[in-house]
């Protein structure tokens, strides 16, 4: 019985394993081919799409920029004497940023926590199999190979299973993260030339609301 559960439990561990991998694959895909249609285009078409999105382009990627937007053009029409400028459009593309990244980073601590644990879940049904194998051998009063092999072999079936859960899950936690930090760079690039180009638009007197300069 407890051996059934552990085979359970590492069939649902590489169940899980393989969808956060699948979906959080997708999710990056869709996010890199988002940036890819903006990287040819200069700041004021990069903020032009903000108000008039591409088809093509990635909604939540253009959402973002559009909310970068939409800040500029908040601070610029209440008096905010207490912050600068510069200051509130940093934290707005930081807040922007880590909104995209936090999906990308759904469900990777699950990922580390399955690499971790598997070798030891099918190392425990080893023990408990091989255990249980020898009270049985022990109580039939049979010891010949023949009779052990059979039920020791089933059980270190168990540790087997815990490797080929805990691989996948390795490399796909390794894979996902170093592909998180390539885009977190990219996004970083992308809101760092909708910033400058927001401060260089920026009239040297406040006034009512600024709309970004389009193509």
């Amino acid at each position: 019985m407890v051996t059934r559960l552990t085979f359970v439990l590492l069939l649902a561990m590489s169940v899980t394993t393989w969808s956060i991998l699948l979906l959080r694959a997708w999710d990056q895909y869709a996010l890199v081919r988002g940036l890819r249609t903006l990287a040819p285009l200069d700041a004021p078409a990069i903020l032009g799409q903000a108000q008039d999105p591409a088809p093509g382009g990635h909604p939540r990627l253009q959402a973002a920029t559009g909310r970068l937007v939409a800040e500029y053009a908040r601070y610029r029409s209440a008096d905010r004497p207490d912050i600068s400028l510069r200051d509130w459009l940093t934290m707005a593309g930081t807040r922007e940023t880590s909104a995209l990244v936090e999906r990308l980073q759904s469900g990777l601590g699950l990922l580390a926590s399955i690499a971790s644990t598997a070798p030891f879940v099918g190392l425990f049904g080893t023990v408990w199999g091989v255990y249980h194998a020898l009270v049985a051998i022990g109580l039939s009063g049979e010891a010949s190979l023949d009779s052990v092999a059979g039920p020791v072999g089933e059980a270190l079936i168990m540790t087997a299973l815990g490797l080929a859960v805990a691989v996948p899950a390795v490399l796909a936690y390794n894979d996902l993260a170093r592909r998180n930090r390539r885009i977190v760079s990219a996004l970083e690039r992308l809101m760092s030339c909708a910033y400058m180009e927001l401060l260089r638009t920026t009239p040297p007197k406040h006034g009512g609301a600024v709309h970004a300069p389009t193509r």
